[in-house]
């Protein structure tokens, strides 16, 4: 009879709904009553021994069954591998020469012996191919006597009978197979149940005929004993031979099929999934998992499959994994705590495991799971072949991780791992098209960060690639469904709202994302608030691709950016307004970059003694083409073009730099620097003003930072965290054009600036029973309450300094004393400025023979002292002869 054994499979046919009465539970019942069929041996007769042939012993029989049960053809059907015997052999000998009862017991004890001893099969396994066997062998001897009816061995119809034994036998034990598959895999095709069937007849009958060859050899006496016994040795070397070689062979072609397989592959997920599935045909495996995990990463990546099954994979399988544990390659049977782990992970009984060093931050796993069929354990053999999977899988998985990073890096950004522009574009303009052609309307946002280049130039681009990266992390996570979030480049990032039927969505969507920028940074320990400008445009209303999209967007951020941040949608009145700024914003960043921005300055005077006191900073831009541009026109595109704070960098660095060169010569001169209304609210202006005083060892005393009225207002909040910060440095904080903003005295006292500054448009129209005379008298009692420094701005004759000093002003600048100049003129300038001292009968009296004496920047009893105490000489009266 042609035994076959099956692996009784863990789970069913996926997606089908679980049987009432589970698989394991009928096979158990099955065997019962295939076992209890065993008993029709009982009224069979014996059969008819032929004179002077050999009579073999039951349990020498016994000991040939278990030769012949061990020495199995493997042959694969479906997704099972069979092991077919030639124990039809031995059950001919039997039905020639033993009795029913004596040929049951010689097969049960024989296979028996085999199933446990050998294959260690599962209990269930080994009972229901026990019951089989007896079944089989108990229907083979009830055919075996129906036909032949006593005919000895030598006659044709005890051969008929012996054929039609094993037969009968094998096709009862490929039908109950087959009923028993189909309880765990459903159903199969007649067809494959007919070749199944076929070959449970053919073989039996095939291998019948070698068990009466045997038996007529036994015929011949005593004499023929060794030769059969040797014959059979033979054969069955020969066979176990053939076998060999022919697994071998079977081996290295699964093995050029997996290396094949490897070839074609070409993402991470189709090595794996090429690795799991030849891993279970080359290692005649159940099951086969391939794990990948990078260090320092919460989850790992998994591929498994069930022979015959479609691959699972899991991209968040929890870590540590067992398997981990288990290093290096080896044969796992639960000896340690880690196999038994392991094991139980699987719900294996044993486990190949092969350790894949896949990089320098990326570890894998390579296990097979238990035998297929009824062949147990892993040898030295199996785990050289798996190894040498393992070794074509890490090869394979590093040629397509390097791959997949190229490609990754061609269509992303390599800081953020965002679409790149080039992606991006693509994608806005397919949506655009559909948008077009009817589809839902988007919306195409650009933002730019608020200050990123001066957080490189004082923290390094190492904390600028830091602050990119978090921000790209904030951006995505605040954009929510159906927003995609693109790096166009720098501190430019784009946004893609695939649906923006709803306006009041895409406001939401803005709203997130510029919140998303409030909480601060933290880099290189240091706090860091950047904000940013964002603005958004319609298709197809604002255009119909994706350059157009991002070009009213773009305007629409520069609008945002001028009114301090937030965000804006685009108006066709916005490109009119910005076409001129950003044109000439173009330039302006080459120039910072060329360094063609300078510095000038101008000299602010004590009124009381004609003496320097200090200077204003400001920047100046000579353009190639258009000589020097208006500064109200180039601070617009320094606005529009997100250049604000670079210009306010590049003042800040080169106004120290002189003051550096003053204090070289022996003049100590205060010099301010006008910040834009946001700059005040960015925490990086503490970090850079404290590195540039530092670099250029200048006190911070000598540092005064001028910001608008507007912008201490617009955020007063933000406008004292960082002053606060600025103090520390022994920086001063004036408020310039002063009287113009939205005032508040609580802000204004809660700031408390070192000096305010009259702005000119009050100065400029001064005069007897003026409503600005009334004006400018109020700020001065108020800069006296508040022991604030106050300028007059925009002088321009001696009638403004006489009536100013009537008023108790202290400090003028203006053209009246000098105009602006370079940097590096002021020590010329001071060297031939003559001094109008104040003398006497309050006149002016020249005094062009000695060098101009230069004022303290800060009073001693003043804010540099740490005072705010100012002496009560409110001037001379009004009577003033000015002398030029």
């Amino acid at each position: 009879m042609a035994h076959t054994g099956q692996e009784m499979p863990s789970s069913g046919v996926p997606g089908r709904r679980p049987p009432l009465v589970p698989a394991s539970v009928r096979v158990g019942v099955l065997a019962g009553l295939l076992g209890l069929s065993c008993a029709g041996v009982a009224w069979v007769g014996a059969p008819t021994l032929a004179p002077g042939m050999v009579i073999v012993h039951w349990a020498v029989l016994a000991v040939v069954f278990v030769a012949t049960e061990v020495l199995v053809f493997r042959i694969r059907v479906r997704r099972e591998e069979q092991s077919v015997s030639i124990s039809e052999l031995a059950l001919v000998i039997g039905l020639f020469s033993l009795s029913p009862p004596a040929l049951l017991l010689s097969r049960l004890l024989g296979s028996g012996t085999a199933f446990v001893a050998f294959r260690r099969t599962t209990a269930l396994k080994t009972s229901f191919n026990l019951a089989l066997v007896g079944s089989g062998t108990t229907l083979a001897v009830a055919v075996f006597h129906a036909v032949g009816d006593g005919a000895l061995a030598s006659s044709p119809r005890g051969w008929l009978a012996a054929v039609l034994a094993t037969a009968s036998a094998g096709l009862l034990d490929g039908l109950v197979l087959t009923v028993v598959i189909s309880w765990y895999d459903g159903i199969p095709p007649l067809r494959v149940v007919g070749e199944q069937l076929l070959q449970s007849l053919a073989l039996p009958a095939a291998v019948s005929v070698a068990g009466i060859v045997a038996t007529m050899a036994l015929m011949g006496g005593r004499d023929a004993v060794l030769p059969l016994a040797l014959a059979c040795v033979v054969v069955l070397v020969g066979y176990r031979a053939y076998a060999l070689l022919t697994e071998r062979h079977a081996a290295v072609s699964r093995l050029f099929g997996l290396s094949e397989s490897l070839q074609e592959a070409r993402t991470v997920d189709e090595v794996a999934r090429a690795a799991v599935t030849h891993a279970v045909e080359v290692m005649r495996a159940r099951s086969a998992e391939l794990l990948v995990h990078r260090r320092g990463a919460a989850r790992l990546s998994t591929w498994s499959v069930e022979h015959g099954e479609e691959v699972v994979h899991d991209g968040g399988a929890p870590w540590p994994h067992p398997a981990f544990d288990v290093r290096p390659r080896r044969a796992v049977r639960g000896t340690t705590e880690a196999e038994r782990a392991l094991l139980a992970a699987l719900t294996q009984t044993e486990a190949v495991v092969v350790p894949l060093p896949l990089g320098e931050d990326v570890d894998g796993v390579l296990l097979v799971g238990e035998r297929l069929g009824e062949e147990r354990g892993y040898g030295p053999d199996d785990l050289r072949t798996l190894e040498t999977v393992g070794n074509h899988v890490n090869v394979a998985l590093r040629h397509a991780t390097v791959v997949e990073q190229l490609r990754f890096e061609a269509l992303h950004d390599h800081l953020t791992g965002l679409p790149n522009r080039g992606v991006f574009r693509r994608r806005a303009d397919e949506a655009a098209e559909t948008a077009l052609r009817g589809g839902p309307p988007i919306a195409v946002g650009v933002l730019d960060l608020d200050g990123f280049k001066t957080v490189n130039d004082s923290l390094g681009h190492l904390a600028g690639d830091q602050v990119i990266a978090e921000v790209a992390r904030r951006l995505e996570r605040a954009a929510g469904a159906g927003v995609e979030v693109g790096r166009l480049g720098g501190d430019e990032f784009a946004v893609l709202v695939l649906d923006a039927t709803d306006p009041a969505q895409v406001t939401a969507v803005a709203r997130r994302l510029i919140a998303s920028l409030e909480e601060p940074l933290v880099v290189s320990g240091e706090q860091l608030r950047l904000g940013g400008s964002l603005g958004f445009a319609i298709a197809p209303k604002d255009g119909g691709n994706a350059d157009a999209l991002l070009r009213s967007a773009d305007v629409a951020m520069y609008t945002a950016k001028q009114d301090s941040g937030g965000y804006r949608f685009y108006a066709h009145e916005m490109a009119a307004a910005n076409d001129a700024p950003l044109s000439l914003a173009a330039d302006l960043r080459l120039a910072l970059g060329r360094g063609e921005v300078t510095t000038y300055v101008q000299p602010l005077i004590a009124l009381d003694t004609g003496l320097l006191h200090s200077v204003e900073a400001l920047a100046r831009w000579r353009h190639p083409a258009l000589g020097f541009v208006d500064p109200e026109m180039f601070v617009l595109a320094a606005e529009r073009g997100g250049l604000v704070q670079e210009l306010t960098a590049v003042v800040l660095e080169q106004a120290l730099s002189s003051c550096r060169t003053w204090l070289d010569a022996g003049m100590e001169v205060r010099v301010a620097v006008n910040l834009a209304a946001r700059t005040l609210g960015d925490a990086w202006l503490p970090v850079a003003v404290g590195r540039l005083l530092e670099r250029y060892d200048v006190p911070g005393r000598l540092l005064c930072l001028e910001l608008t009225e507007g912008g201490v207002i617009a955020s007063p909040e933000r406008a004292m965290a960082v002053v606060g910060r600025l103090r520390e440095l022994g920086v001063s904080v004036a408020v310039d054009d002063f009287g113009t903003g939205y005032s508040s005295m609580t802000y204004l006292s809660w700031l408390a600036p070192d000096q305010v500054k009259i702005d000119k448009s009050f100065v400029q129209r001064l005069g007897a029973g003026s409503p600005h005379e009334a004006i400018i008298r109020s700020i001065l009692d108020l800069g006296k309450n508040l022991a604030v420094e106050v300028v007059a701005e925009g002088v321009g004759d001696a009638r403004t300094v006489a009536m100013l000093r009537h008023l108790g002003c202290r400090l003028a600048q203006g053209y009246y004393f000098a105009e602006p100049m370079p940097a590096d003129e002021l020590l010329e300038w001071a060297d031939g400025w003559t001094s109008r001292s104040w003398i006497g009968d309050s006149t002016f009296v020249d005094v062009r023979d000695a060098p101009a004496p230069v004022a303290p920047a800060t009073p001693a009893a003043g804010p540099a002292a740490g005072g705010r105490g100012r002496s009560d000489d409110d001037g001379p009266g009004p009577h003033l002869q000015i002398v030029r």
